[in-house]
């Protein structure tokens, strides 16, 4: 992502909406490009203004927050998306990460920990606060995928990158580390989602972690 970081801000309530704005300009590099209080005009607005970063709440007047997600991602699938929400409950948290949202904040405890989700997400790192990522790794350690014997379809350098993914590396960043270029690299990346029939890098994170492919103790959380 550029210097700018562009972000749309997806609530229902407009005080907050206002509140954020001006708390999110506050940090040099952020820009917010327009406000939205539906899943539709979110939509229609991702689609129109192209932003680098949509914050979405859940509880939309029109729409699940977890159904919008995935069409966000259909626009273009480098947007990143950070829920912040009043809920917590873990299968919540999970099945929005799960369908593409790079990042959880509780709305009780924005402030400064919003910052740096927005910092970490746009750096293709999972942004989630410490009660979040111990929700989520409870849920890792009782879920069971449908997928769970498709780690045994990837190769061992598959399986490096994979752990890579997980620790939130670029592409760039994965070339550097294992001596081979970044063609290379995406050419892998493809290949995982493939074999695994997983959408993006967050998802393949998720999955690593899940079936004990990769430790969570690699899952980046904010503090």
């Amino acid at each position: 992502m550029n210097s700018n970081i562009k972000i749309l801000l997806v609530d229902d309530h407009g005080l907050l909406r206002e509140a954020l704005k001006v708390f999110i300009e506050r940090e040099q590099g952020f820009t917010v490009i327009g406000e939205a209080s539906t899943g539709k005009e979110a939509i229609e607005y991702t689609r129109n203004l192209r932003p680098d970063i949509v914050i979405l709440d859940l509880a939309l007047p029109d729409s699940d927050g977890l159904e919008v997600i995935p069409r966000l991602k259909a626009i273009h699938d480098s947007i990143k998306i950070l829920v912040l929400t009043s809920f917590d409950e873990e299968e919540k948290i999970f099945e929005a990460l799960s369908a593409g949202a790079s990042g959880y904040i509780i709305k009780t405890a924005f402030s400064a920990r919003l910052i740096k989700a927005i910092h970490e997400v746009s750096k293709d790192l999972l942004a989630l606060p410490p009660t979040v990522a111990q929700k989520l790794l409870r849920r890792f350690t009782a879920s069971k995928s449908p997928q769970k014997n498709k780690g045994v379809l990837l190769s061992s350098r598959e399986l490096e990158i994979l752990g890579q993914l997980v620790q939130g590396k670029k592409n760039k960043e994965i070339a550097r580390d294992l001596f081979i270029s970044e063609r290379t690299v995406r050419n892998h990346v493809s290949k995982i989602l493939s074999k695994l029939q997983l959408a993006n890098r967050t998802q393949a994170a998720l999955f690593a972690v899940r079936e004990g492919l990769i430790s969570p103790k690699r899952l980046h959380h904010t503090s």
